[in-house]
This record gives C-alpha cells, sequence and structure tokens, in this order.
C-alpha cells in the first residue's frame, strides 16, 4: 500500500525524534504545521494557455519589443514543454 506522508506526520516524527536525543523545546527546531495558514492552491493552467502565453513572448521577441536573453528564451521553453506535456495528457485521458 502506498500511503502519502503528511506534514502533520512528518513533524511528530521529528519532534519524537528531537525529544529521544534530549532536546525538551522542540519548537526551537520545528514548526507545528497546523499553526500556518492554508497554503492558497495555484489556479490550474490549461495547455492552450501555456501555449499562447508563449507565443505572445515569441511574437514580442521577433518583433523587437523584448530583448531576447537567455533566460528570457529559457522560460519560453519551458512553457511550451509544459503546453505539450498538458497536450499528452489530455489525450491519453480521453
Amino acid at each position: 500500500m502506498n500511503k502519502e506522508t503528511t506534514k502533520a506526520e512528518i513533524y511528530a516524527t521529528l519532534t519524537k525524534m528531537a525529544e529521544a536525543s534530549g532536546l525538551k523545546n522542540t519548537s526551537m527546531f520545528f514548526i507545528d504545521p497546523s499553526t500556518l495558514p492554508e497554503a492558497a492552491k495555484p489556479e490550474a493552467v490549461t495547455e492552450a494557455e501555456l501555449f499562447n502565453e508563449a507565443l505572445s513572448s515569441l511574437r514580442a521577441m521577433v518583433s523587437g519589443e523584448v530583448r531576447t536573453d537567455p533566460v528570457r528564451l529559457e522560460a519560453i521553453r519551458y512553457q511550451l514543454e509544459n503546453a505539450d506535456y498538458l497536450s499528452e495528457n489530455a489525450k491519453r485521458a480521453d
């Protein structure tokens, strides 16, 4: 059986290990995840949105509106790869 470990389980394990090694105040080293605010879930991005964003970036570079630096090109490549990945997963799901 494959079970995902939760943050609370990791915290409990770490605090027990620290206490077993003689530390009395484990809060100096570990933060209880139940005291943290809930993280916002990222918005789902569609294949078309990733592709359109990458395409508009490429158009801006071709027209000279944006300078072509390696970091920008890497970001565009990443967007296109993610669009391809989403496209392949959508095809498999159908």
